[in-house]
């Protein structure tokens, strides 16, 4: 049995708001593609095995998230597949955008209880 996995982080789902099918598939390029030099290089048939989606919708997902900037598509010369890395920029806005939120919204903490709160 070969092992695999997937790491889906929160601002995947917060910022992006990806669900499902598209955030499996991001997550997979982000995987691959998370040092910012290298890509996802994979067949989408094997995009098509995590999702089980047709290869059809795999296009389609991936088309969509060019399209919004959060994937980037490279031609490799000598390659039937195309190459996907994660918009690092993009990446970049959330924490720039999380920041922000944390330094406006600061954690206080409840002495009396010793709990932590965190307004949203």
């Amino acid at each position: 049995m070969r092992r695999a996995h997937v790491v889906v982080e929160s601002w995947m789902i917060d910022y992006f708001g990806l669900t499902g099918d598209e955030l499996i598939i991001y997550s997979i390029i982000y995987g691959f593609s998370q040092d910012g030099k290298s890509m996802y290089m994979g067949s989408r048939d094997y995009l098509c095995k995590w999702t089980k989606c047709t290869v059809r919708t795999v296009q389609r997902i991936l088309t969509d998230m060019v399209d919004k900037k959060l994937i980037e598509r490279y031609v490799v010369v000598g390659q039937k597949t195309r190459g996907y890395k994660v918009n690092m920029d993009k990446i970049e806005e959330c924490i720039k955008d999380d920041e922000i939120h944390r330094k406006s919204f600061p954690e206080v903490v409840d002495e009396e209880k010793k709990k932590v709160n965190q307004f949203i």
